[in-house]
Protein backbone atom coordinates (compact mmCIF):
# COMPACT_ATOMS: atom_id res chain seq x y z
CA UNK A 1 0.00 0.00 0.00
CA UNK A 2 1.02 3.40 -0.65
CA UNK A 3 0.37 6.34 1.17
CA UNK A 4 0.14 9.43 -0.78
CA UNK A 5 1.21 13.35 0.66
CA UNK A 6 -1.79 14.74 -1.17
CA UNK A 7 -5.66 15.48 -1.22
CA UNK A 8 -8.43 13.83 -2.47
CA UNK A 9 -8.60 16.40 -4.88
CA UNK A 10 -5.59 15.95 -6.36
CA UNK A 11 -5.79 12.13 -6.51
CA UNK A 12 -8.53 12.53 -9.13
CA UNK A 13 -5.88 13.59 -11.41
CA UNK A 14 -4.23 10.52 -11.26
CA UNK A 15 -7.54 8.84 -12.04
CA UNK A 16 -8.21 7.54 -15.75
CA UNK A 17 -9.99 9.74 -17.74
CA UNK A 18 -13.31 9.07 -19.10
CA UNK A 19 -15.05 5.74 -18.45
CA UNK A 20 -18.06 5.56 -16.20
CA UNK A 21 -18.05 5.81 -12.36
CA UNK A 22 -20.56 6.44 -9.39
CA UNK A 23 -20.01 8.17 -5.67
CA UNK A 24 -21.99 7.23 -2.96
CA UNK A 25 -22.99 10.05 -0.85
CA UNK A 26 -23.22 13.26 -2.59
CA UNK A 27 -25.07 15.88 -0.78
CA UNK A 28 -24.69 19.22 -1.53
CA UNK A 29 -22.41 18.03 -5.09
CA UNK A 30 -19.01 19.84 -4.13
CA UNK A 31 -16.82 16.88 -4.78
CA UNK A 32 -19.05 15.09 -7.92
CA UNK A 33 -18.22 18.62 -9.35
CA UNK A 34 -14.71 18.18 -9.02
CA UNK A 35 -14.79 14.74 -10.35
CA UNK A 36 -16.72 15.52 -13.21
CA UNK A 37 -14.04 18.81 -14.04
CA UNK A 38 -11.32 16.70 -13.15
CA UNK A 39 -12.21 12.56 -14.53
CA UNK A 40 -14.51 14.07 -17.44
CA UNK A 41 -16.54 10.75 -16.94
CA UNK A 42 -18.95 10.04 -19.87
CA UNK A 43 -21.10 8.97 -17.30
CA UNK A 44 -21.19 9.73 -13.42
CA UNK A 45 -23.84 8.52 -11.40
CA UNK A 46 -24.99 10.53 -8.19
CA UNK A 47 -26.60 8.03 -5.04
CA UNK A 48 -27.45 9.81 -2.31
CA UNK A 49 -31.00 9.53 -0.19
CA UNK A 50 -31.70 13.44 0.23
CA UNK A 51 -34.22 12.48 2.53
CA UNK A 52 -36.90 14.87 3.27
CA UNK A 53 -35.61 16.64 5.55
CA UNK A 54 -35.32 20.43 5.21
CA UNK A 55 -31.67 20.49 4.46
CA UNK A 56 -31.46 17.35 2.71
CA UNK A 57 -33.97 18.60 0.36
CA UNK A 58 -32.51 21.92 -0.15
CA UNK A 59 -29.08 19.90 -0.93
CA UNK A 60 -30.95 17.84 -3.59
CA UNK A 61 -32.78 21.01 -5.20
CA UNK A 62 -29.12 22.43 -5.31
CA UNK A 63 -27.57 19.52 -6.83
CA UNK A 64 -29.96 19.36 -9.40
CA UNK A 65 -29.65 23.15 -10.72
CA UNK A 66 -25.98 22.20 -10.23
CA UNK A 67 -25.64 19.42 -12.91
CA UNK A 68 -28.94 20.10 -14.61
CA UNK A 69 -26.14 20.85 -17.89
CA UNK A 70 -24.60 17.40 -17.40
CA UNK A 71 -28.15 15.53 -16.36
CA UNK A 72 -29.82 16.86 -19.88
CA UNK A 73 -26.65 15.68 -21.59
CA UNK A 74 -27.24 11.98 -19.85
CA UNK A 75 -23.67 12.92 -18.32
CA UNK A 76 -25.19 13.04 -14.31
CA UNK A 77 -27.67 10.47 -12.98
CA UNK A 78 -29.20 11.35 -9.98
CA UNK A 79 -30.05 8.16 -7.95
CA UNK A 80 -32.16 9.32 -4.82
CA UNK A 81 -32.38 6.45 -2.70
CA UNK A 82 -30.40 4.42 -0.27
CA UNK A 83 -27.55 2.56 -1.94
CA UNK A 84 -28.25 -0.48 -0.87
CA UNK A 85 -31.80 0.27 -2.52
CA UNK A 86 -29.93 2.33 -5.75
CA UNK A 87 -27.58 -1.00 -6.50
CA UNK A 88 -29.94 -2.67 -8.79
CA UNK A 89 -30.20 0.31 -10.78
CA UNK A 90 -26.52 -0.05 -12.32
CA UNK A 91 -25.08 -2.83 -14.36
CA UNK A 92 -22.05 -5.34 -12.84
CA UNK A 93 -18.79 -4.98 -14.63
CA UNK A 94 -19.96 -1.02 -15.76
CA UNK A 95 -18.17 1.20 -14.12
CA UNK A 96 -14.58 2.09 -14.14
CA UNK A 97 -14.28 3.26 -10.47
CA UNK A 98 -16.87 3.68 -7.62
CA UNK A 99 -16.34 6.13 -4.78
CA UNK A 100 -17.70 5.59 -1.61
CA UNK A 101 -18.44 8.11 0.65
CA UNK A 102 -21.82 6.92 2.48
CA UNK A 103 -22.80 5.52 5.32
CA UNK A 104 -19.88 5.01 7.70
CA UNK A 105 -20.80 2.80 9.78
CA UNK A 106 -19.31 -0.78 9.60
CA UNK A 107 -21.96 -2.60 8.28
CA UNK A 108 -22.90 0.49 5.79
CA UNK A 109 -19.81 0.85 4.31
CA UNK A 110 -19.40 -2.92 4.43
CA UNK A 111 -22.39 -3.52 2.29
CA UNK A 112 -21.30 -0.66 0.29
CA UNK A 113 -17.63 -2.65 -0.73
CA UNK A 114 -20.08 -5.65 -0.83
CA UNK A 115 -22.82 -4.19 -3.45
CA UNK A 116 -20.71 -2.01 -5.66
CA UNK A 117 -17.49 -3.72 -5.97
CA UNK A 118 -19.57 -6.32 -8.37
CA UNK A 119 -20.48 -3.04 -10.48
CA UNK A 120 -16.51 -2.01 -11.25
CA UNK A 121 -15.19 -3.83 -14.40
CA UNK A 122 -12.51 -6.19 -14.08
CA UNK A 123 -9.12 -3.96 -13.42
CA UNK A 124 -11.22 -1.23 -12.31
CA UNK A 125 -10.79 0.37 -8.66
CA UNK A 126 -12.78 1.03 -5.81
CA UNK A 127 -12.20 4.33 -3.92
CA UNK A 128 -13.99 5.61 -0.43
CA UNK A 129 -13.27 8.40 2.18
CA UNK A 130 -12.94 9.16 5.96
CA UNK A 131 -10.67 5.64 6.18
CA UNK A 132 -9.88 7.28 9.58
CA UNK A 133 -10.02 5.58 12.97
CA UNK A 134 -8.66 8.56 15.26
CA UNK A 135 -10.48 9.87 18.05
CA UNK A 136 -12.34 12.63 15.91
CA UNK A 137 -13.66 9.83 13.57
CA UNK A 138 -14.67 8.14 16.69
CA UNK A 139 -16.68 10.87 17.84
CA UNK A 140 -18.72 10.77 15.25
CA UNK A 141 -18.97 7.22 14.96
CA UNK A 142 -17.10 6.27 12.18
CA UNK A 143 -15.97 2.77 12.08
CA UNK A 144 -14.91 2.46 7.99
CA UNK A 145 -11.02 1.34 8.77
CA UNK A 146 -12.20 -1.96 10.10
CA UNK A 147 -15.06 -2.36 7.36
CA UNK A 148 -12.10 -1.79 5.29
CA UNK A 149 -9.70 -4.16 6.27
CA UNK A 150 -12.37 -6.78 6.57
CA UNK A 151 -13.02 -6.45 3.24
CA UNK A 152 -9.80 -6.27 1.65
CA UNK A 153 -8.85 -9.96 3.74
CA UNK A 154 -12.30 -11.66 3.02
CA UNK A 155 -12.17 -11.07 -0.49
CA UNK A 156 -8.37 -10.75 -1.30
CA UNK A 157 -8.53 -6.72 -2.69
CA UNK A 158 -5.24 -5.00 -2.91
CA UNK A 159 -5.16 -1.89 -1.06
CA UNK A 160 -3.28 0.16 -3.35
CA UNK A 161 -3.35 3.06 -1.95
CA UNK A 162 -4.24 5.92 0.46
CA UNK A 163 -4.12 10.06 1.16
CA UNK A 164 -2.16 11.43 3.78
CA UNK A 165 -4.94 13.35 5.16
CA UNK A 166 -6.82 13.52 8.65
CA UNK A 167 -9.82 11.92 6.94
CA UNK A 168 -8.18 9.44 4.05
CA UNK A 169 -9.03 8.32 0.89
CA UNK A 170 -8.58 4.51 0.25
CA UNK A 171 -8.19 2.98 -2.98
CA UNK A 172 -8.46 -0.66 -3.57
CA UNK A 173 -8.23 -2.99 -6.67
CA UNK A 174 -8.84 -7.14 -7.00
CA UNK A 175 -4.88 -6.97 -8.27
CA UNK A 176 -1.77 -5.15 -8.59
CA UNK A 177 -1.94 -7.01 -12.03
CA UNK A 178 -3.58 -4.80 -14.13
CA UNK A 179 -2.93 -1.77 -16.52
CA UNK A 180 -4.98 0.29 -14.30
CA UNK A 181 -3.19 -0.30 -11.30
CA UNK A 182 0.32 -0.24 -12.82
CA UNK A 183 0.20 2.68 -14.28
CA UNK A 184 -1.71 4.56 -11.10
CA UNK A 185 1.16 2.89 -9.29
CA UNK A 186 3.97 4.65 -11.86
CA UNK A 187 1.95 8.17 -12.03
CA UNK A 188 2.77 8.05 -7.49
CA UNK A 189 6.86 7.96 -8.29
CA UNK A 190 6.53 9.90 -11.23
CA UNK A 191 3.99 12.90 -10.20
CA UNK A 192 3.65 11.85 -5.98
CA UNK A 193 7.25 13.11 -4.65
CA UNK A 194 7.40 11.49 -0.63
CA UNK A 195 5.03 8.28 -1.74
CA UNK A 196 5.85 5.70 1.12
CA UNK A 197 5.31 2.31 0.28
CA UNK A 198 3.77 0.23 3.42
CA UNK A 199 4.43 -3.21 2.85
CA UNK A 200 1.31 -5.99 3.28
CA UNK A 201 -1.11 -3.66 4.39
CA UNK A 202 -3.53 -4.18 6.40
CA UNK A 203 -2.24 -7.61 7.14
CA UNK A 204 -3.31 -7.96 11.01
CA UNK A 205 -3.56 -4.66 11.56
CA UNK A 206 -6.96 -3.30 13.32
CA UNK A 207 -5.67 0.29 13.82
CA UNK A 208 -4.40 3.00 11.87
CA UNK A 209 -4.14 6.55 13.51
CA UNK A 210 -2.33 7.00 16.53
CA UNK A 211 -3.18 9.91 19.36
CA UNK A 212 -0.18 11.98 20.03
CA UNK A 213 -0.49 14.79 23.04
CA UNK A 214 1.43 17.71 21.77
CA UNK A 215 3.65 20.08 24.06
CA UNK A 216 0.92 23.06 23.68
CA UNK A 217 -1.68 20.76 24.84
CA UNK A 218 -3.43 20.13 21.41
CA UNK A 219 -3.76 16.83 20.30
CA UNK A 220 -2.31 15.43 16.88
CA UNK A 221 -3.68 11.94 14.99
CA UNK A 222 -0.74 10.68 12.58
CA UNK A 223 -0.64 7.21 10.51
CA UNK A 224 1.10 4.68 12.66
CA UNK A 225 1.88 1.43 11.35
Amino acid sequence: MYILPLPREQLLFLLPKGGETAEIGVLDGKFSRRIIDVAQPVRHHMIDPWSLETESEAHFKEVQTKFAPEIGEGKAVLHRGLSNDMAGGIADHSLDWVYIDGDHTYKGAMDDLVNYAPKVKPGGLVLGHDYADHQPAKNIEFDVVRAVNDFVRQTGYVFVAMTAELFPTFVLAESWDTPVVKGLVDSFFLRIPGTVEIADYPGNRDTLFKMLQLSNGQTAAIPSF
